[in-house]
């Protein structure tokens, strides 16, 4: 990929960072990589000066922008002059903010769609529909503190929530890269039995489908039973402004068989039924792993050697 210039433009004007600047720089130090639309849609309401303010961050070095080709749209990152401004205004460094990597043009649309599931969990916390206290990412300790690497899983976010209800919302994002049969199907497996781990259900799994010509994700959920503690969304759902509801979970969701819709439109499937109550093969070897893989304390409160 081509890097634009990150020095300053010679005998450019002086700029004077503004609050919405700072947000800008802000959100590119976390996010890795922002494109010109998000963060017009995140911090311009939808305007087109927000590629004038891009510019002007770019010709004075806070900003470089990363292009492939026409394929794809710029990338906007931090420079290291920005993220000292950002020390300095805060006081220490902003956790998270970091310089760009290195990033191939196969891995672009997975990043902006992660980009775009962050932005989202933030416009839901402006509008306070959530408590959102910060993101991290799916590597983090927060996510190793859960126990992802435990079931070999990397999220490709988790919100840290507070107040009542599920403290944690890990997002998991598809493309349609994966094979839903296999990959895909495995992956789900794997979080089912992660959620089924948890006896506290603190948290929640939501599931966004970003591929343009797939079908809906809550067949393959049910048949894995992954049916509690989990939302299934489209990213054009997530990019609507004003920001919409969550939609409700799951296991509180009427569930019908789309095979049977022609013939009976109301028609429910009763396997998806069984699996919702825990009674079909996929769910009772669920929740056979998810007893064999909850960590069990000794009666003296040492750890178990699997823990250890």
């Amino acid at each position: 990929m081509r890097t634009s210039r990150t020095e300053p433009t010679p005998h450019a004007r002086p700029i004077a960072i503004q609050d919405r600047d700072e947000k800008i720089l802000s959100l590119a130090a976390v996010a890795g990589y922002v494109t010109t639309e998000q963060a017009e849609r995140a911090l311009f309401d939808g305007s087109t000066a927000g590629r004038k303010r891009l510019r002007k961050l770019l010709n004075h070095g806070y900003l470089s922008a990363a292009i492939a080709d026409s394929r794809f749209p710029n990338l906007w990152s931090t420079t290291r002059r920005a993220l000292a401004y950002l020390e300095e205004i805060h006081g220490g460094p902003i956790p998270g903010a970091r310089t760009s990597g290195v990033i191939r043009p196969d891995g672009i649309a997975h990043h902006v769609a992660s980009v775009d599931c962050r932005l989202a969990v933030i416009a839901m916390r402006d509008v306070g529909l959530l408590d959102l206290v910060a993101y991290h990412g799916g590597r983090s300790a927060a996510a190793q503190a859960i126990g992802f690497p435990r079931f070999h899983l990397v999220p490709d976010g988790l919100a840290e929530l507070c107040g009542a209800g599920p403290r944690f919302l890990a997002v998991e994002l598809d493309i349609g890269s994966e094979s839903r049969s296999s990959v895909l199907q495995k992956k789900l497996q794997a979080y089912a039995v992660l959620l089924h781990s948890r006896p506290e259900r603190d948290l929640e799994l939501w599931l966004v489908d970003a591929s343009p010509t797939a079908k809906g994700l809550d067949g393959i959920c049910r048949s894995v039973g992954l049916s509690f503690n989990v939302r299934c969304f489209r990213l054009p759902e997530l990019n609507q402004r004003p920001i919409a509801t969550p939609v409700p979970t799951l296991a509180s969701r009427e569930w019908h068989c789309t095979s049977n819709d022609a013939a009976h439109p109301r028609a429910e499937n009763t396997n998806n039924q069984r699996v919702a109550r825990g009674e079909s093969s996929a769910a009772r070897t669920v929740a056979a792993t998810a007893v064999r893989t909850t960590p069990v304390a000794r009666p003296d409160g040492a750890p178990t050697a699997e823990d250890a």
